[in-house]
């Protein structure tokens, strides 16, 4: 039998187990912190220990960077985890299963499978080879040739690319499995530095997957599971929001005349925008004015954030040519205000800022005049990074808070707030004009929005966007609700009497939607 496509799979759990295979609920999430993953899995156990599940359960997701301790003494104590590992961002968790250390985090395909043998109807053993032979398959579908060793390891001339742990108890079968798609070797060696972490690895993207067919490798996963295990499988995130997009949320359809040229000049520079990554809803209308949001650093960013479309994993080497190349695609459209943005690349200390200085010196060198906006990654708070930003004086320095601090761990798990704000503070203290954005409809509360507001005014943000998220994927943070463009205009006037200069807020705002005549705006209200 063929694996099936995602769309293709129904969306309704049946309230009783059918005659025949007992069905599988699976549910995807961008990123979740391993022990959140941990409790789902317990709490899906519970239930068909107890007969209450109508099925069995499969979680696919990725996590924040993680340093899993066992079991194992020595380096595997969680009490003596060395210090540097929380210092580089890694979240240090305890699995007593382990024996050892080992890392979890963007970049690695997780799955977590919970199964009620007695409805399978095969043993314990079967069981573990099951889990084994559904791997060696997803692996087979990227030509790669692979073959089960000891301790749950899956290995390619000697090197792990995936690796999975059963546990059984009450005739109920629990697998954790992992898939080293294309995570961060630093990661690897970080833990290594601090003295644990498992053999040599190796990824799909070594072995010669493109980066962009990540989603097919949980395409694959679930496809095989239904073969290997002999189970139907629901998705019921594909329904989680049942109403229609509200008629506000019409965006204009790129035109074939007014987008070409764009596309052509992009695709002749050999550059990326974050129209197109990042699955922007106004691209139509801005390309058909020949305008794009350049984005630079490659299109691969380290970070997983789990509202953004923009591929996760380890990215190519910054292109020191991209800077011209950028500037020359903004002279050739006969752009006079450009807005630059990029992908983080936490891999590096910089975090790539040296190439947004560069490109602000190109684009001024190529068109004299020109206004430059740029949106920067937080730069891990880096004061010197930043500061090469800062000394090129950009006509707007943007970094977008995105959303509440209460969401922060779910929506943006390797930034944090109070490093946003405080970008913001140091862009206003260099004498830069501040932007940056928030998104609604992820769950946030009025009271939480008002003070955010109050915190970016306070900060120094003279110019702010609000918009409505949107969700990319059905595997990215669910819209909780839509907002209402009354609401927007409520956000609008409540921003202006904070005293922003400029707010641009409703359903389609995005940070560098209508950029120029926000900054217009704000220039002509400092000159009254």
């Amino acid at each position: 039998m063929n694996p099936r496509a995602l769309a293709d799979i129904p969306t309704e759990l049946p309230i009783a187990a059918p005659q025949g295979p007992w069905p599988t609920e699976v549910l995807f999430f961008t990123q979740r912190p391993l022990a959140e993953a941990h409790e789902m899995q317990r709490e899906a156990f519970e239930k068909i220990s107890r007969g209450e599940a109508p099925g069995h359960q499969l979680l696919i997701m990725e996590h924040p960077p993680t340093c899993v301790v066992g079991d194992g003494g020595g380096p595997g104590d969680i009490e003596r985890a060395p210090e540097r590992w929380r210092e580089q961002g890694f979240e240090v968790t305890h699995a007593p299963e382990l024996q050892g250390v080992d890392f979890r985090g963007p970049g690695q395909t997780a799955a977590y499978l919970t199964l009620g043998l007695e409805h399978w109807g095969q043993d314990r053993r079967a069981f573990e080879q099951a889990v084994a032979r559904l791997l060696l398959r997803v692996l087979a579908d990227f030509k790669v040739e692979a073959q089960a060793g000891c301790e749950g390891s899956i290995r390619v001339s000697g090197r792990e690319v995936a690796q999975y742990q059963t546990h059984m108890r009450d005739d109920v079968a629990m697998a954790s499995l992992v898939i080293h798609t294309n995570p961060d070797p630093a990661a690897y060696d970080a833990i290594r530095d601090g003295g644990g972490g498992r053999a040599e690895i190796t990824t799909l993207t070594e072995l010669g997957m493109p980066i962009e067919r990540q989603d097919a490798v949980r395409e694959s996963l679930v496809g095989h599971y239904e073969e290997v295990f002999d189970s139907r499988v629901v998705i019921p995130q594909r329904s989680e929001l049942k109403t229609a997009k509200p008629p506000w949320l019409r965006a204009k359809m790129p035109s074939a005349s007014g987008t070409r040229r764009v596309r052509e000049i992009i695709g002749d520079q050999r550059l990326h925008t974050v129209c197109e990554s990042a699955r922007c809803p106004n691209l139509g209308e801005c390309w058909a004015h020949g305008t794009a949001t350049f984005m630079i650093n490659g299109n691969v960013c380290t970070r997983s954030c789990s509202f953004c479309a923009v591929f996760t994993g380890r990215p190519l080497p910054i292109d020191p040519d991209e800077p011209r190349r950028v500037a020359e695609a903004a002279r050739t459209m006969g752009l006079r205000y450009v807005v630059v943005t990029a992908v983080n690349r936490d891999e590096h200390q910089d975090g790539g800022a040296p190439q947004f200085a560069a490109t602000i010196r190109e684009l001024r060198r190529a068109i004299p005049g020109v206004r430059v906006e740029v949106l920067i990654p937080d730069f891990k708070g880096d004061a010197e990074a930043l500061g090469a930003v800062f000394a090129e004086r950009p006509d707007v320095l943007n970094h977008n808070i995105e959303t509440v601090p209460r969401l922060y761990r779910r929506v943006r798990p390797q930034a944090r707030y109070r490093q946003s704000l405080d970008v913001i503070r140091r862009a206003k203290a260099a004498g830069l004009v501040a932007k940056s954005g928030i998104m609604l409809g992820l769950g946030e509360q009025s009271d939480e929005i008002e003070q955010v507001l109050r915190d970016l005014r306070a900060n120094g943000c003279d110019i702010l966007t609000i918009g409505q998220y949107l969700r990319p994927s059905e595997k990215h943070h669910p819209i909780i609700r839509y907002v209402t463009p009354a609401e927007f205009a409520h956000w609008k006037e409540a921003g202006e009497s904070l005293g922003f200069t400029t707010v641009e807020s409703g359903p389609l705002v995005r940070s560098s939607y209508h950029a120029h005549d926000s900054f217009d705006q704000h220039a002509t209200k400092q000159a009254d």
